[in-house]
């Protein structure tokens, strides 16, 4: 729906009620829309001035979004498709092979190697690969908390990898519990370890706040470029 008139373009606003305190906006360039979370009991002015108050950034961020690279997954496995790993582009190739599905990476290939009967199930290719891609970044997940714990001084008592549409990485504080993205087997190592970083440094500070960029600067001085970069991309 288009609230109160706002010129925003192809981009529709979408209102969701939550239960939150504060109200928050999220842009989504793959449905057009952005979506403005509000605290249940908010009315329509108070939700305008909301908007109104931060046209100029959705503005902005509309313009940035038309300009960000094309979504990093991978939707169809054939024979020949560029696929990316780690940050470099890899030729996906299908062989025929007896026994349980294998995937090989090396030599600028990723190569899945199945049975005769199911060299044409695309939806079967993607089932595979994606299991690899979450053993793999679980791997590498695990070797940068290890690295991590005793630099930060926190303690991870557990770590998953999922799908997710709008972040790169999330962190339960109370469970010290992370989440991590599974598009980032994608992206060039650095980027897993800069949202590992950022994931466990609010183990001591829950927050973005100042206290929470201090932190990073700490551990990462350089993280502000890769957090630019990540922006730059969408899910």
């Amino acid at each position: 729906m288009t609230l109160f008139d706002l010129d925003l373009g192809e981009y529709q606003i979408r209102i969701q009620k939550k239960h939150i305190k504060h109200i928050y906006f999220k842009l989504d360039p793959r449905q057009k829309e952005l979506v403005v979370s509000v605290p249940f009991g908010v009315g329509e002015d108070a939700i305008y001035q909301a908007v109104l108050s931060r046209y100029g950034w959705i503005k902005r961020r509309i313009q940035r979004a038309q300009c960000l690279p094309e979504p990093v997954l991978i939707s169809t496995y054939t024979d020949e498709t560029a696929v990316p790993v780690w940050g470099k582009k890899c030729r996906f190739k299908l062989e025929n092979a007896e026994g349980r599905p294998q995937v090989d990476h090396s030599d600028g290939k990723l190569v899945l190697r199945i049975g005769k009967g199911r060299l044409h199930d695309l939806a079967y290719h993607r089932k595979i690969v994606e299991t690899w891609y979450r053993r793999e970044l679980t791997r590498s997940v695990r070797d940068q908390v290890e690295k991590w714990q005793p630099v930060i001084g926190v303690g991870v008592r557990e770590y998953r990898v999922r799908k997710m549409r709008t972040r790169w990485g999330s962190c339960n504080t109370r469970a010290k519990r992370i989440w991590l993205n599974l598009a980032l087997i994608h992206l060039e190592p650095a980027f897993l370890e800069y949202v590992v970083i950022h994931e466990m440094v609010h183990l001591l500070e829950p927050g973005h706040n100042k206290r929470f960029r201090q932190f990073m600067n700490r551990f990462l001085p350089h993280w502000p470029q890769l957090k630019h970069q990540l922006d730059r991309i969408y899910l």
